[in-house]
C-alpha cells in the first residue's frame, strides 16, 4: 500500500500542536499555584478562613463535616464574607470580617424550628452569652465584657438580647430564648470611640503571618 506523504506531514504537525498545548496548560497551572493570595484590605481568603474555622467548629460542633467558603462582599461594604455549611450543603453560619481592621463584625445562624417549653432565666442567658463570646474568639476574655444594660427577652421572637462592652467595642448577642443557641452577634465601636484602621501590609508579610 502506498502512503500519502502529506498525511505524515499533517500528523507530525498535529502532534507538535498538541504537545505544545499540553505544555502551555501545564505552565499556566504552575503559574496559578504559585500566585500569592491577593489581600482585600487587611485579610486574604486563606487568612479569613483560618480565623473562621475555630469559630465554626465551636458554634456548629455537632454538625459533622463542615465546608467554609470566603469571598469579599460585593459593592461598597468593606467585608470578607464566610459561609459555613454541612455535608448536605445546609447553611449553618455566616460571618462577616471587616477588611480595614481585620476584626469580626457580624455572625448569624439560621433559626431552627420554633421551640417550646420554659424560657431561660436572665442569669442563665448572661452566662451563655459570655460563653458564646468565648467561642467567637474575642479579645479580651468574656469575663471582661460587662453588660451595658439588663438583658431583654422577647418571647414573641423567641430571643434573648444581650449588650456587652469591652476594649472599645459594643457586642450585641442574640440567643434562642429556650435553648440559648446563638442566633446573631454584631460588634460595633462604642459611642464616642473610633476603631483604629490598619494599613494593609504587603502580600509577603501576609503570607508570613499565615504560615505561623
Amino acid at each position: 500500500m502506498t502512503r500519502n506523504p502529506l498525511n505524515n506531514v499533517w500528523s507530525s504537525v498535529l502532534a507538535v500542536v498538541l504537545v505544545g498545548a499540553v505544555l502551555l496548560l501545564g505552565a499556566r497551572g504552575r503559574h496559578v499555584q504559585l500566585e500569592p493570595a491577593k489581600p482585600v484590605g487587611w485579610l486574604t481568603a486563606p487568612r479569613v478562613l483560618s480565623l473562621s474555622k475555630p469559630i465554626c467548629l465551636a458554634v456548629a460542633a455537632r454538625s459533622g463535616t463542615l465546608t467554609l467558603d470566603a469571598e469579599p462582599a460585593p459593592g461598597p461594604d468593606n467585608y470578607w464574607q464566610v459561609a459555613c455549611s454541612d455535608a448536605t450543603g445546609h447553611d449553618l453560619l455566616h460571618l462577616n470580617w471587616k477588611t480595614d481592621t481585620g476584626e469580626l463584625y457580624e455572625v448569624s445562624a439560621p433559626k431552627s424550628r420554633r421551640m417550646t417549653g420554659p424560657l431561660l432565666k436572665a442569669a442563665k442567658a448572661i452566662v451563655l452569652g459570655r460563653l458564646w463570646l468565648r467561642d467567637l474568639q474575642l479579645d479580651p476574655a468574656p469575663a471582661q465584657w460587662p453588660l451595658l444594660r439588663p438583658p431583654l427577652c422577647t418571647p414573641a421572637q423567641d430571643l434573648w438580647s444581650l449588650h456587652f462592652a469591652a476594649a472599645g467595642r459594643h457586642a450585641i448577642v442574640e440567643l434562642e430564648a429556650h435553648t440559648g443557641a446563638l442566633v446573631y452577634a454584631r460588634f460595633l465601636p462604642k459611642k464616642g470611640e473610633k476603631r483604629t484602621t490598619m494599613q494593609a501590609p504587603p502580600p509577603a508579610l501576609i503570607r508570613e503571618s499565615e504560615a505561623r
